[in-house]
């Protein structure tokens, strides 16, 4: 947390380092919106600060100025704006360590057809959490009943990420008896954390999903390849990676497996086998496992 204040501006960062280490250790999202209260979440709840750095009602809560925003922005991107101009066309800046800021606002069309970021007015900082053990439930699982596809389903803030960080490492350490080559295809920098494992892992960030998933395929070799909030725009290379023989881990943004199969392309998937096991992740950082053939009895 110390290391992401420095982006906030002095009265903001104040509020929270006002607040005890146990309530900074759990904080998901630090959020900034112009004119309107600074806040924090952890997991899906939002807390706000009075002048006093108390927490307070939404009412109460400290306003964030334009200033604010910009003095945030600002120091987000190094004082190098244009540095993070195509980053930011696609709403987000990466940041060290896993960590990621959203951005929105206001976008221009140039007469090239081409959007480009004309007024930030909310930021969105995505704080990285690094829980080694979380995905030993899930390892449980494979030891039981063989490594296998897998889809990661669950709410924003509620630890996909988390648990996908965990499992590579685990995976890339031997937790299933013998190291496997695990790849990591981290499109916005936020996956892979340098350090995060001595393992037998590779990673290849800063490009779309699908090109990363091919190019892994087709050039590390990997027993599993892992990466984040997979679209329609991944599901050929995926299925292209499992005939390969890889197995692939991935993850999708829904408050339930019902919803997620409402979405076409995940129910395309899954009638299709291509994912064997589902994980459901819930609130306080647990999880339910299922496997495909568990999935009429939800």
């Amino acid at each position: 947390m110390d290391s992401l204040l420095k982006y906030l501006p002095l009265r903001l960062s104040r509020a929270l380092a006002h607040q005890s280490d146990s309530f900074l250790s759990r904080i998901t999202e630090i959020r900034l919106r112009d004119s309107l209260p600074f806040s924090v979440c952890i997991g899906s709840e939002s807390f706000t600060f009075d002048e006093n750095n108390e927490l307070s009602s939404l009412s109460d809560g400290i306003i964030t100025t334009s200033e604010d925003v910009a003095e945030c922005l600002e120091r987000l991107c190094s004082s190098s704006l244009y540095s993070f101009e195509e980053t930011i066309k696609n709403g987000f800046i990466p940041l060290e360590r896993g960590c990621r800021a959203g951005v929105c606002g206001e976008f221009t069309l140039s007469e090239s057809g081409a959007l480009t970021p004309s007024r930030i007015t909310a930021i969105n900082i995505r704080v990285m959490h690094l829980k080694r053990e979380f995905g030993k439930k899930l390892c449980l699982h494979y030891q039981k009943n063989g490594l296998s596809d897998t889809l990661v389903i669950s709410p924003p803030s509620f630890g996909k990420t988390t648990l996908l960080r965990s499992v590579a490492t685990l995976l890339c350490e031997g937790e299933l008896g013998t190291p496997l080559k695990t790849a990591i295809v981290d499109e916005r920098r936020e996956l892979y954390v340098k350090g995060m494992t001595w393992g037998l892992i590779d990673v290849i960030s800063g490009c779309p999903k699908g090109y990363g998933i091919e190019l892994m395929t087709r050039t590390m070799s990997p027993d599993a390849i892992i990466c984040d909030e997979i679209s329609v725009n991944e599901c050929e290379a995926i299925k292209n990676s499992r005939g390969s023989g890889i197995v692939f881990i991935a993850s999708i943004h829904s408050s339930s497996l019902k919803q997620a199969l409402s979405r076409p392309f995940v129910r395309s998937l899954i009638l299709e086998r291509v994912f064997e096991t589902f994980v459901v992740i819930k609130k306080d950082y647990s999880y339910d496992v299922f496997s495909a053939d568990e999935l009429k009895k939800i």
